[in-house]
């Protein structure tokens, strides 16, 4: 097969500096941005920690779907079985990635068909300004692989996303975990306490402050503390919290101390923490062996050789020279 035949065409090389250049700005953009957003955190907190802000969490808002997006989103969610286990699955993982609407399933799968169908299209509908002469075979087999992609990248986002809501909840759990624990200790019954701390602890951990607005607002509605805990536990998805809801169900069908219960599971939690902090440190060696062998160690070879390498070459050169 000709090499040639994949060129660009001459005007994609006239323009691919000025393309280039572009990105890496957008890039520096971004890095700013980003640096600029801690900032702006901070500045959140600072003027959050002066008022008391009494509206609505943002979870509470996600339900808000728009009347089109609705009928929409109907056909498809007629096709899918209410009963099926991996429907109620797939709605847990929604829930879990901070998603809950009812439309949510169907939208996550409309999300995946139309990725699935609008990169390949746009990959078609530009083949001929990118690469006219690429075989039919060769477009046919680029374009199958960007429907694959297509079709996992919603999948992917939604995993992604589920992970650092649950990394914010799992860090902001022990901090809760012992307010809670003042709380109770303060004469304050489990239902105000868990209202309290939704109210206190949102400054330092809004996501997880949004999870215990929502089990307070249960609780208020009338729902049994225990409906109201498996809730909060299956909303967030995480060990600690699951084993703090498991421990609190049976300290109240025992009749025992809550505070006895949670001092005790916070005790655990501080073990488990400490070991997962010393895990991560023998992670370290191992993680820094990938760049000192890949990066630093063959910089080092080359430093530490070079000058013999270069006078075995004079002396090679040399003894050639003095041959008859």
């Amino acid at each position: 097969m000709d090499p040639s035949a994949f060129s660009l065409p001459p005007w994609t090389q006239e323009f691919l500096p000025q393309a280039l250049l572009a990105a890496a700005l957008a890039v520096l953009a971004w890095g700013l941005t980003g640096s600029f957003g801690a900032r702006g955190e901070i500045r959140r907190r600072l003027a959050a920690a002066g008022r008391r802000d009494t509206a609505a969490p943002s979870s509470l808002r996600y339900g808000q779907v728009p009347d089109l997006l609705k009928r929409l989103m109907a056909p498809i969610e007629n096709q899918l079985d209410a009963a099926d286990p991996a429907r109620a699955a797939l709605r847990r993982l929604m829930l879990q990635a901070g998603f809950p609407s009812p439309q949510a399933v169907p939208v996550y799968f409309a999300c995946r068909l139309a990725a699935a169908a609008g990169l390949p299209a746009a990959f078609l509908l530009g083949l001929p300004l990118l690469a006219s002469t690429m075989a039919g075979s060769t477009a046919a087999a680029v374009a199958l692989g960007l429907a694959g992609i297509g079709y996992l990248l919603p999948a992917l986002w939604v995993a992604r996303r589920r992970r650092l809501r649950q990394r914010q909840c799992r860090d902001g759990f022990p901090d809760a975990l012992d307010l809670l624990l003042v709380c109770v200790e303060a004469g304050l019954g489990l239902d105000s306490a868990i209202a309290r701390v939704g109210e206190e602890i949102g400054i330092a951990h809004p996501l997880l402050a949004e999870h215990f607005h929502l089990a307070a607002l249960e609780l208020r509605a009338g729902a049994s503390r225990e409906d109201a805990l498996v809730n909060f536990a299956e909303r967030i998805g995480i060990d600690e919290i699951t084993t703090l809801v498991a421990l609190l169900t049976e300290t109240a069908a025992l009749g025992a101390s809550i505070g006895d219960a949670l001092r005790v599971h916070a005790e655990d939690l501080r073990a488990y923490r400490m070991l997962r902090a010393e895990e991560k440190a023998q992670e370290l060696g191992v993680k820094l062996s990938l760049p000192l062998v890949g990066l630093i160690l063959p910089s080092l070879l080359t430093i530490i050789a070079a000058p013999a390498l270069v006078r075995l070459g004079q002396a090679i050169h040399s003894m050639k020279g003095a041959q008859p």
